[in-house]
């Protein structure tokens, strides 16, 4: 049987085309049927695997992962440059092979609490998922990995934002508590104060993962990083508009205000399958680093002129801070 015949991608990643029509963009998931992981036992049918939630994509047998979103065009993060990213990967992934049931990316925000992304976490309960933090290579089973030894925590309470609409990808974000808070070595980004915090167009940021490093491509357990620009929502949109119209019936993408586009014209750098969930933000001089947005969509990765789509959190600044008292 010839494995590439069953390789399928699930095209409710980046606004990949689907029976001749441009699908809402959920996240970048590639997936292999004939890959088996080692810890999973179930066997769903192909056709059910586009119904399958992100965690059951590295947890249910027949199937293994690619993880969601990986950065295109950057290079390894060194340990400890960005002590709050974590990744979310599935509670059946044993220990010590962290790598194989990577699902997301994610983000320590406070003392106890993970920020990601909605779509991330679908109908997910929290023992279905774990995080792992400390360290940016992920463990695939030879040893501790990279020379880091990381974290594992269980999650306590899933939290996504109650107008969280996955047909327009609007209201992307979530936040989880943990089990146990993580140790104070482990430093959490900030988010912005307000709306009006967000830096203007053409400001570099930083967007890291462990996702693809090109589109189509593998992972790697090293976390990447790479720069992009801030880019206008309006030229952002028109940009979408212009590759939708050349596709007869394909639906339309809507750059809200609650997202901002960030990238290159030129393309080459970008956040890919397997960085869903994760952190794209800003250090500035003499100050701990601040959150900017949340991995959310796109067109493929790191292609010219589309570009990714974030969660613009300085929008949820209310919201992150009225979920951490109440829960």
């Amino acid at each position: 049987m010839n494995c590439n015949t069953f390789r399928l991608q699930v095209e409710a990643d980046f606004c990949r085309l689907r029976k001749g029509h441009l699908r809402r963009p959920k996240m970048r998931i590639l997936l292999s049927l004939c890959a088996i992981l080692s810890f999973a036992v179930a066997e769903p049918a192909a056709q059910e695997v586009k119904k399958l939630r992100p965690v059951d994509r590295v947890a249910n047998g027949g199937m293994a992962t690619t993880t969601t979103d990986k950065i295109v065009g950057g290079e390894p993060a060194s340990a400890g440059e960005y002590p709050f990213q974590v990744a979310l990967i599935s509670a059946l992934a044993p220990e010590g092979q962290e790598q194989r049931g990577q699902f997301c990316g994610a983000s320590l925000i406070g003392n106890g609490w993970v920020l990601t992304a909605a779509h991330c976490v679908p109908d997910t309960k929290p023992e279905e998922i774990d995080v792992y933090a400390g360290s940016t290579v992920l463990p695939t089973g030879s040893g501790a990995a990279g020379g880091q030894l990381g974290i594992r925590r269980n999650v306590e309470k899933v939290i996504s934002h109650q107008n969280y609409n996955p047909d327009t990808s609007d209201n992307d974000i979530a936040l989880l508590k943990l089990g146990e808070p993580l140790p104070d070595t482990l430093k959490p980004a900030s988010v912005p104060d307000s709306p009006a915090a967000m830096p203007s167009t053409g400001t570099d940021v930083d967007v890291i993962g462990w996702g693809l490093a090109t589109e189509g491509g593998s992972t790697t357990p090293n976390l990447m990083k790479v720069k992009v620009a801030i880019q206008d929502n309006a030229l952002c949109q028109t940009n979408y508009d212009d590759f939708t119209d050349t596709m007869p019936g394909a639906g339309r993408v809507t750059i809200t205000q609650n997202m901002f586009c960030a990238g290159r014209p030129e393309g080459g750098a970008d956040s890919c399958q397997g960085d869903s969930g994760g952190f794209i933000g800003v250090k500035p001089d003499g100050q701990g680093w601040v959150q900017l947005g949340v991995v959310s969509f796109g067109i493929g990765c790191a292609r010219p002129s589309l570009f990714g789509v974030y969660t613009r959190v300085a929008n949820y600044t209310q919201w992150i801070a009225e979920v951490q008292r109440n829960f």
